[in-house]
């Protein structure tokens, strides 16, 4: 970044002229060379972004009417979010919500609102370390009755043993069937540290999902 007297032969320039950048900090006139915007590049920025794309268009794509049930929906339900406040959505982002989770789970993209509620949170769920060869981070949690449901799982860690984890550092690791072999291994020879797993329940026939329930556990 470079400083000037009288960019542009004037007391100040702001803005994209060409291949250059101009601005004012701290009432310093200043320049520099333009830089293109990086897109997102790991496989998980890909896909994330392609699926809100894909969900953008499949809204405009409904009838006023199937609009409708999820502008309805949205008026009668709230949403919790990990914190457990209570939020309102607009039915665009529950079709979207919906949409994703529904891609996620492998199955067919909704048009018209749930006509259920969302499923329980997992029961029973829990992160433990277990030593051996490798060491380590098994979950398991309570296979429900009811079937067609998913556990997606978000993981942070590892941090310092005296810090808390936090589900807004988390990324998704997996998504899986609820009925799957337990315990899960979520992680083969960790590092050291303190690790927090959060976990929701999916319904793959409305794209529903539950509320949170996290369990931390510290590898030595």
């Amino acid at each position: 970044m470079a400083k000037l007297v009288q960019p542009l032969m004037s007391l100040e320039a702001r803005g994209k002229m060409g291949a250059l950048i101009y601005n004012t900090w701290r009432s310093i006139a200043t320049t520099k060379a333009y830089a293109a915007p990086v897109q997102p590049g790991t496989p998980e920025q890909v896909q994330a972004k392609s699926l809100l794309t894909d969900a953008s268009r499949a809204w405009r794509s409904l009838t006023q009417a199937q609009r409708d049930t999820w502008l309805t929906y949205a008026v009668n339900h709230l949403e919790t979010d990990w914190t457990g406040q209570a939020k309102r959505l607009t039915g665009q982002n529950w079709f979207i919500r919906c949409y994703v989770n529904k891609k996620y789970c492998q199955t067919t993209v909704p048009t018209s609102a749930p006509g259920v509620n969302a499923p329980a949170a997992p029961t029973g769920f829990a992160a433990s370390y277990v030593t051996g060869t490798p060491n380590k981070i098994n979950i398991t949690w309570t296979t429900p009755t009811t079937s067609g449901l998913w556990i997606d799982l978000w993981t942070e860690g590892p941090v310092s043993p005296g810090r808390q984890n936090s589900k807004v550092q988390s990324r998704r690791l997996i998504i899986l069937e609820a009925n799957d072999t337990k315990p899960y291994t979520l992680y083969s020879s960790p590092v050291s540290g303190k690790y927090g797993v959060w976990a929701r329940t999916i319904d793959d026939a409305t794209g529903l999902a539950s509320n949170w329930v996290m369990s931390s556990v510290i590898v030595p």
